[in-house]
């Protein structure tokens, strides 16, 4: 599933469903009448509720109607959070799944997996050297990915090649610290890697958490240093 569109028809049907409580098994107004509530044609109110149940937030039922399919639509209808928050909703996600994640990949990994990402460990290398943000974001999400399928559990794997979306927001935050500071989190790349290449599941997971945790020290860093300079702003 991705990221639900928050722009446009769709979102302000969600926010509709949101702001007049419809929860699950609810029936929304008739295409008419929403094209009626937003001005809209019958076609486009269609498309965008067509979207919506792409995403699994609405169901339409021919001859019936439209209903709520999901619990939660709050969540769906709030905008995104900022960069910051969304950075630390990545790292948070991936401290609750990475290190077991690794612990099955170790079982069913094979050389043929471990030597290609030995290859965009090197890749990830140059990225970071260059900062270059793009690269730097593409590498550590086929690292990632790359992992999760070496679980050979296609569900683990689609469940992280959901998160690459928010992936952007921790490199954005983290292409800002020094040169140094971003050598020892490349450090962790290569020390999970030669957990991996060694098929030491119990040290794997440590330095994953180890790498995580990191990287939310760095962020928290970052984000008390904003508040700083906000407030020498304001005296300024």
């Amino acid at each position: 599933m991705n990221m639900i569109e928050k722009k446009g028809l769709p979102d302000q049907i969600l926010k509709f469903i949101s702001d007049n409580n419809l929860s699950q098994g609810e029936a929304l107004p008739s295409e008419r009448k929403l094209s009626e509530i937003f001005c809209a044609s019958r076609n486009s109110i269609r498309e965008s509720l067509r979207q919506l149940e792409a995403q699994n937030i609405v169901k339409i039922r021919p001859g019936s109607g439209c209903y709520v399919n999901t619990w939660g639509i709050e969540f769906f209808a709030n905008p995104e959070p900022d960069l910051n928050q969304m950075a630390l909703q990545n790292l948070e996600a991936r401290l609750a799944i990475d290190p077991d994640i690794m612990q099955l990949a170790l079982e069913r990994i094979n050389e043929k997996e471990i030597s290609r990402l030995k290859g965009m460990l090197v890749r990830l290398s140059r990225a970071i050297l260059s900062r270059d943000i793009s690269a730097i974001i593409d590498e550590d999400n086929r690292i990632r990915i790359t992992i999760a399928c070496c679980t050979k559990n296609r569900v683990l794997a689609l469940l992280v090649r959901e998160m690459e979306n928010s992936n952007y927001a921790v490199w954005s935050l983290l292409n800002r610290l020094p040169d140094e500071d971003l050598n020892r989190i490349f450090g962790t790349y290569v020390k999970v890697v030669n957990c991996i290449e060694s098929k030491d599941s119990r040290l794997a997971k440590e330095e994953v958490r180890n790498q995580i945790t990191m990287i939310f020290s760095f962020l928290r860093s970052l984000s008390v240093e904003d508040e700083f300079m906000g407030q020498e702003e304001n005296f300024g």
